[in-house]
């Protein structure tokens, strides 16, 4: 039994750590997930969003997640905080916490990328808007 509790617990760690931090960061992720790499989405784009996870709008290898690559400082820019996105509010209101974080996409999604197609437009074609 305690070999077990020990597995599950590594297991859990394991599914955390990829993120960083424990707050609402894999919130944002999960709804990205779900908005851009759901039913309607083309394989290769799930696959690539499930392997990239936090880098989506984090720098890769960077020192400390708060190292933004540009559409994360699009959606930083936009209003994202996970200040506020406390627990009890995100489980408390799923609905309008889902909605108000697909605001927040759309505005990002508006802007233009370094490569000047707009982040939306980099989603559509299949690419992370992260990327360079």
């Amino acid at each position: 039994m305690k070999k077990l509790s020990l597995v599950l617990a590594l297991g859990a760690l394991a599914w955390v750590l990829p993120c960083g931090s424990v707050e609402a960061t894999p919130l944002f992720y999960a709804k990205f997930e779900a908005k851009y790499a759901g039913a309607v989405a083309k394989p290769e784009f799930v696959a690539l969003v499930k392997e990239t996870k936090c880098n989506i709008c984090h720098v890769k290898d960077a020192k400390s997640k708060k190292e933004r690559n540009p559409f994360g400082e699009a959606l930083h820019t936009a209003g994202l905080d996970k200040k506020n996105f406390p627990k009890d509010r995100v489980d408390g209101m799923p609905d309008a916490v889902q909605k108000e974080v697909f605001e927040f996409f759309e505005k990002a999604s508006a802007v233009k990328s370094p490569g000047g197609m707009t982040f939306g437009e980099l989603i559509k074609a299949g690419k992370l808007p992260g990327e360079k």
